[in-house]
């Protein structure tokens, strides 16, 4: 089965969005119990903030690894967060809210890495209501499909999520062959 990766946070203006390291390790534990096999995160220092500096990080990760052994963490490398190139990579994913924009971005993104010969696994993902067609398109090609209250705070009916377990659940299910707008 392809890759089920859980965007747990961001900046997302939603209640269920966890910032803290207790609230990131429920909301890590939800995801993985709803079929997710990687988690991504963003963590925030003590003034509410998205930061790179190594003790939020290291709290952030810890209490995700207490609460998810063996699953494996990536931190964001959003520009937003640390404009300085050197402290983060370039990272490749549509951004925008109209599907078929994001669907347009998918399928460009896709035939950069195809033609590139690159070998890893492709984790699609969009933002908003967009990414569950984005996630419907990557899932229906055999990749992997990233979502959580990072990338949306809805399902794919529209309804706004409780949280990222509910999300990873409908994922999980559209990875199985369910028709997302069913779920």
């Amino acid at each position: 089965m392809p890759l089920l990766q859980a965007a747990l946070n961001g900046d997302r203006d939603h209640p269920a969005v966890p910032r803290t390291p207790d609230e990131l390790a429920a909301e890590g534990r939800a995801a993985v119990e709803a079929g997710a096999r990687v988690l991504h995160l963003h963590a925030y220092d003590d003034d509410g903030l998205q930061t790179f500096d190594a003790e939020p990080c290291a709290a952030a990760i810890r209490a995700v690894r207490a609460a998810c052994p063996g699953i494996p963490i990536s931190l964001s490398t959003s520009a937003e967060i640390e404009p300085d190139p050197e402290r983060r990579r370039a990272m490749v994913e549509p951004l925008g809210e109209a599907i078929d924009a994001a669907l347009a971005e998918a399928a460009a993104i896709e035939e950069v890495l195809t033609t590139a010969n690159i070998p890893l696994e492709q984790v699609h993902h969009g933002d908003g209501l967009a990414s569950w067609a984005v996630n419907r398109r990557g899932a229906a090609r055999g990749h992997g499909i990233r979502t959580g209250l990072e990338d949306t705070p809805v399902l794919p009916d529209g309804r706004e999520a409780s949280g990222n377990g509910e999300l990873v659940a409908a994922a999980a299910q559209l990875l199985g062959g369910s028709d997302p707008l069913t779920i």
